[in-house]
């Protein structure tokens, strides 16, 4: 028992050593490694249930001595199972691994694995016979043979060992007499005190599965005594020192996948072939013959040879439980989320029905007062045409007008001809062209009229009151969101003119100033409109001296920076617009509006660092009562 402690100890030694052993070892320099070097990071895959004697006394040396012979590499070490490390290996996540013989001898045959080394006790001739295994029972035992075993208690150290408890139920199998429950006795100890020859020993099992040679160590430590114990299906011990129950087998291999580096596949086959024994005596040879080892994974359906499970309620239930439970929980959690959220809703409900009523209500002033403002948009751009087209047509009319009559008279005095007929047929077609002429005439100087400015209605208009009218317009539209407008406007201002085309020219120029601004920040967007009073014009025009009023629209322009030269000559003209449902005509009309008030449209650059614009709408001012009471200067 003694023994098994101190290999308990050594065990948990070897996992703070593992563990401190992971970390990376690079070269002092920090130097790259030369194209026929180690690779810097090697992937080291091991296979679960290897043992703690293996781990111990031949892994833990073996990987100091790589890391030692190859201080520029970092060896990276991962568990598997042997399905994991089956797919591992297939797919080339591993660049080398540790595997026993039976799972090394498939993936030999069916991955084309290459073996690097296998290892062999001191005491082993040929490394294709090093491993096999014992089962003992208690000297008189009722068990007499394999077949007195299945239902017996049964004593071993891991369910995974292959070289015990793998390798025995296949002899079992081999033998006929693995059935249903023949297990339902074992214990494993998973390689924790005390060892299963003692639980024999103790009668607290029936049967022991150990490695071979685990009886002679017993022995000669002087644990167990030999005339106490026996062992079943002994076999002969040529060319082996220990007792055994089952054929010869290779002990545990060190291997590359199929398509390794040869550069990495020999510089591990030099280091570990030339490695120095153990501590147990045990050394790295080349084992010839995996056949037999890979029958046994045939032979019990495990590993790669797993038959898939069948879809019962139960497989599934142990394989996804986790998961199910997650899932309920989480749906569990959705639900009371779901339901404290509907009496959140609820409760708030009741208290955005008013705010929505007074939204809606919002909503529709704001409408009506957009399609007011396109109405009016839409009456001035028919206005502007309208009189362009009457302009441009009026005089080819009266051209046409003027040559039909000629044609006429022509015709008339054709009339005592010889042939009247024709004649009479001339002038009733030029009769026709004059009176269809007149026709367009007089439907185009009827739109003509139409668009003349003196058919508005002229009002008294507060300068400080269309300022503000205007701002509030502008805010109606989407245009104006993240749009902050200063009204400075002095008191005492008026203009004469039609409010609702004045209304119209401040709201274009709003928008032109908003869209402007469209690449700079919310809050960052601001438009002055001022109003105020001047005594002369700043045009250079023949009134200087007229008082007019000053409406101005100022913004600070885009983050890109100021428009060119080009384009600020020709802000005022009619261009083919860049919205997909503008006219391009929105300058235009403020200036056509501005000039049909006497006054003009004019811009100025904004001072620096501002990038924007300046656009000044000047109309004439009206007189205050009290100014048109005064006499004039003689």
């Amino acid at each position: 028992m003694s023994s098994m402690s101190m290999r308990l100890g050594l065990f948990l030694s070897f996992l703070a050593v593992s563990l401190t052993a992971a970390e990376p070892a690079f070269a002092e320099d920090g130097s790259v490694r030369p194209a026929d070097a180690m690779p810097s990071v090697v992937r080291i895959g091991l296979q679960k249930n290897l043992g703690p004697d293996f781990l111990i006394e031949s892994f833990a040396p073996t990987m100091r001595l790589l890391r030692r012979s190859h201080p520029d590499t970092r060896f990276q070490t991962s568990f598997y199972s042997a399905d994991e490390l089956t797919e591992a290996v297939r797919n080339r996540k591993v660049d080398a691994f540790f595997a026993d013989s039976a799972l090394f001898g498939v993936l030999q045959l069916e991955a084309g694995a290459m073996q690097i080394a296998a290892r062999a006790a001191p005491y082993v001739r040929d490394p294709s016979e090093a491993a096999s295994f014992a089962v003992i029972v208690r000297r008189g035992s009722h068990i007499k043979t394999l077949a007195d075993v299945p239902g017996e208690r049964i004593a071993a150290e891991d369910k995974g060992s292959f070289s015990t408890w793998l390798l025995f139920q296949g002899l079992l199998k081999n033998n006929g007499v693995l059935k249903d429950g023949w297990d339902a006795k074992v214990r494993f100890t998973g390689y924790s005190p005390p060892d299963p020859i003692l639980l024999v020993q103790q009668a607290a099992a029936d049967v022991a599965v150990v490695p071979a040679c685990r009886l002679e160590s017993l022995i000669d430590a002087d644990v167990v005594r030999e005339h106490e114990l026996t062992v079943l299906n002994e076999r002969p011990r040529e060319g082996f020192p220990c007792r055994r129950s089952a054929d010869l087998f290779p002990d545990i291999v060190l291997a590359v996948p199929a398509g390794t580096d040869a550069e990495l596949a020999s510089s591990l086959s030099v280091t570990v072939m030339s490695a120095p024994l153990f501590g147990m005596g045990e050394r790295w040879r080349i084992a010839s013959d995996f056949s037999k080892a890979a029958d046994i994974y045939k032979l019990l359906g495990i590993g790669p040879y797993r038959e898939p499970e069948e879809p019962t309620f139960r497989v599934f239930w142990s394989r996804y439980r986790n998961g199910i439970i997650a899932v309920f929980a989480a749906l569990a959690l959705l639900a009371l989320h779901s339901f404290l959220a509907n009496r959140l809703v609820e409760k708030r409900t009741r208290a955005l029905r008013k705010a929505v009523e007074e939204k809606d209500a919002a909503a529709k002033a704001a409408r009506e007062a957009q399609e007011h403002l396109a109405q009016l948009e839409r009456s001035s751009v028919v206005s502007g045409l309208s009189s362009m087209f009457a302009h441009e047509v009026r005089q080819p009319l009266a051209a046409v007008v003027a040559y039909a009559d000629g044609i006429r008279l022509a015709a008339k005095r054709a009339v005592e001809a010889p042939d009247p007929t024709i004649e009479r047929r001339i002038a009733d077609s030029a009769r026709i062209l004059s009176e269809e002429a007149q026709r367009v005439s007089d439907i185009v100087e009827r739109v003509r009229s139409y668009a003349k400015a003196g058919g508005r209605k002229r009002e008294r208009i507060d300068a400080a009151h269309l300022a503000h009218r205007a701002k509030t317009l502008f805010g109606h539209g989407s245009a104006s969101v993240g749009t902050t407008v200063d009204v400075q406007a002095a008191n005492g201002l008026f203009v004469l003119g039609e409010p609702l085309e004045l209304e119209l020219a401040l709201v274009n120029l709003l928008r032109n100033a908003a869209a402007a601004m469209a690449d700079r920040p919310v809050g960052e967007r601001r438009v002055v409109v001022r109003a105020r009073r001047m005594e002369e014009r700043k045009d250079g025009s023949d009134r200087d001296g007229v008082p007019f009023v000053e409406l101005s629209v100022e913004d600070d322009g885009p983050l890109a920076g100021p428009i060119s030269d080009e384009r600020f000559a020709k802000l005022s003209e009619p261009v083919r617009s860049g919205k997909p449902d503008g006219l391009g005509l929105g300058l235009f009309i403020v200036r056509r509006i501005a000039e049909a008030h006497g006054g003009s449209l004019l811009f100025r650059r904004g001072r620096p660092p501002s990038n924007g614009l300046c656009a000044v709408l000047q109309l004439p001012a009206d007189p205050a009562p009290s100014e048109e009471s005064k006499p004039s200067s003689p």
